[in-house]
C-alpha cells in the first residue's frame, strides 16, 4: 500500500501542471454542482410563479366542498387575513344549452370589482368590466 502511494506522489510531483489543472477542474466542477443545486429551488419557484401568472392562476383559492357559493362575509374575512394582498370573489357555473344550439354548453363567470387585481384578463376588443356596470356581458371566445 505504501509503494502505490509513493508511486502516485512521484507521478503527481513530476507533472505539477497537469496535477494543478486536474485539481482545478475537480474543484470547479464540484463548485458548479453546489451552485446549481443552490439555485434550483429559487429558479423553480420563479418558474412556477411565472407559469401561474401566465395561466391566470392565483396562490390561494377558497372553495366549498359542495362547490356552492359563499356569502360576501367570507370574502371580507379572507381580505382581513394578514399577508393577503388582494382577494376577489367569483362565481362560475356551467350551463347546458338545448339540443340544436350552435354550442353545447356555456360557462358563466360572475366577477367582483377587484377581479383584475387577482388575475390577468386580456381584452382584444372593447373594454373590461367597470365598477358600477350592471347587466353587462364580457364574451370569451375559444375556437
Amino acid at each position: 500500500m505504501v509503494m502505490q502511494f509513493t508511486l502516485a506522489l512521484r507521478y503527481l510531483a513530476g507533472r505539477k501542471l497537469r496535477t494543478f489543472f486536474t485539481t482545478l477542474a475537480i474543484v470547479l466542477g464540484v463548485a458548479m454542482i453546489v451552485a446549481v443545486n443552490g439555485m434550483v429551488p429559487a429558479v423553480m419557484t420563479a418558474f412556477r410563479q411565472n407559469m401561474l401568472a401566465a395561466a391566470g392562476k392565483v396562490d390561494l383559492s377558497v372553495t366549498s366542498e359542495a362547490r356552492s357559493g359563499f356569502g360576501i362575509e367570507v370574502l371580507d374575512t379572507v381580505r382581513q387575513v394578514p399577508g393577503i394582498a388582494h382577494a376577489s370573489g367569483s362565481l362560475r357555473r356551467n350551463l347546458m344549452l338545448p339540443l340544436g344550439s350552435p354550442v353545447n354548453a356555456v360557462t358563466v363567470v360572475g366577477l367582483d370589482d377587484a377581479a383584475q387585481k387577482v388575475r390577468a384578463y386580456s381584452v382584444t376588443a372593447g373594454r373590461f368590466l367597470q365598477p358600477g356596470d350592471g347587466n353587462v356581458l364580457l364574451l370569451s371566445l375559444i375556437h
